[in-house]
């Protein structure tokens, strides 16, 4: 009897080590967890490509601003970073320039062409149109040509005939990076695909308004 109560007395108490050092173990792994959560900034969804590599942008790489802001519709998510050649002087920069950022579709507004909603990032082919601060004129950016990819490998071609920026709180876009203005403008959807949007002539235009 002795013998069998030892045994139970010895089988406890390697039951009451082994939960023990479960215990220790899970504490341990779960404040590095936290650890590694508070230093982690957002990230895109899906490996996306996302700012502030700007992959495309070559040379130009001073971040002018970024800016986001959603349709009149809410209908489109859009948000841009706008990217210069030289160097700490952003203010004072007026010419073509390079983007990143994204446009997202939850109810398409063209019909006349395949737009699938959704995610899509932005690029240029080249920098091109023209930026420049408040000073210089009325609108900040003018005449950009620039294209959007979708998830599904659809292309969207667009043009922004005019935009204009303005402060605001900062937000997060869906792609994880901070956007610190906000903007209105008008966006025209050339072609998805190689398709005619719009009559034409006539493209299909997007507008933003403050919000």
């Amino acid at each position: 009897m002795k013998t069998l109560n030892q045994k139970r007395k010895s089988s406890q108490a390697v039951w009451i080590l082994f939960v023990s050092l479960l215990f220790v173990a899970a504490t341990i792994f779960s404040g590095c967890g936290d650890d590694k959560k508070k230093g982690t900034t957002a990230s895109p969804p899906n490996g996306r490509i996302y700012h502030p590599n700007c992959g495309d942008c070559g040379s130009y790489t001073d971040q002018l601003l970024t800016a986001a802001n959603a349709s009149m519709d809410d209908a489109v998510d859009f948000a841009i970073a706008l990217y210069s050649p030289y160097q700490n002087n952003s203010s004072r920069y007026s010419g073509p320039v390079d983007v990143s950022g994204y446009l997202e579709v939850f109810s398409t507004p063209v019909t006349e062409c395949p737009f699938p909603v959704g995610y899509y990032r932005l690029r240029v082919v080249s920098p091109n149109g023209v930026y420049a601060d408040n000073q210089s004129g009325t609108w900040n950016l003018t005449d950009l040509q620039l294209e959007a990819i979708h998830d599904n490998g659809t292309i969207v071609e667009l043009q922004i005939p005019y935009m204009e920026f303005y402060d605001a709180q900062t937000v997060i876009g869906v792609d994880g990076y901070e956007y610190a203005n906000t903007l209105r403008g008008e966006i025209h959807v050339l072609r998805a695909d190689g398709y005619q949007c719009g009559w034409s002539g006539y493209p299909r235009k997007i507008f933003f308004v403050l919000k």
